[in-house]
C-alpha cells in the first residue's frame, strides 16, 4: 500500500494545531493574571488581604503622583470618591456580595484610603477588607 504526502497532512495539521494549543494553553498559565478586589475574593480566606497588601507595595509608594495612585486602585476595580475638602484623604472602595451554601449572605468591602502631601503626591495608603451579615 502507497500512501502520498496528501494523505498524511491531514495529521499533519491536527499535530500542529494540538502542539500550538497546547503552547499558548502553557504561556496562559504560566502568565500571572493582575490583581483585582473581585479576584482577590476568589483566593482562600487567608490569603486575601495579604496580596492586597502585596499589590499596593509593588504598585503605590510614598512620593508618587496621588493621580497615578488612584488610577493604580481604580484599574483593580475600586471606585473613587473625591475628598470633600482641598487635601482631604480619596476614599476608594469596592464592594461585592458572598453567599455561600448554608450561610448567609454578606457585604464585602475593600477601603482604600490615600492621603496626598502638599505637593500632590502620596504621603500614605492603606487597604482594608470588611465582612458584614446581611
Amino acid at each position: 500500500m502507497i500512501i502520498s504526502s496528501n494523505a498524511c497532512r491531514p495529521n499533519a495539521v491536527r499535530v500542529l494545531a494540538a502542539t500550538l494549543l497546547f503552547t499558548a494553553a502553557s504561556s496562559a498559565l504560566a502568565t500571572p493574571t493582575r490583581f483585582t478586589f473581585e479576584s482577590a475574593e476568589f483566593m482562600p480566606l487567608e490569603q486575601r488581604e495579604p496580596a492586597a497588601r502585596a499589590f499596593f507595595a509593588q504598585n503605590i509608594s510614598v512620593g508618587m503622583p496621588v493621580q497615578a495612585a488612584t488610577q493604580v486602585v481604580r484599574k483593580a476595580g475600586a471606585f473613587c470618591r473625591l475628598p470633600s475638602a482641598q487635601g482631604g484623604a480619596i476614599s476608594c472602595t469596592h464592594s461585592s456580595f458572598e453567599h455561600r451554601p448554608g450561610m448567609s449572605l454578606d457585604e464585602i468591602t475593600w477601603k482604600i484610603q490615600i492621603t496626598p502631601a502638599a505637593d500632590g503626591t502620596v504621603a500614605a495608603a492603606s487597604v482594608s477588607r470588611t465582612k458584614a451579615g446581611l
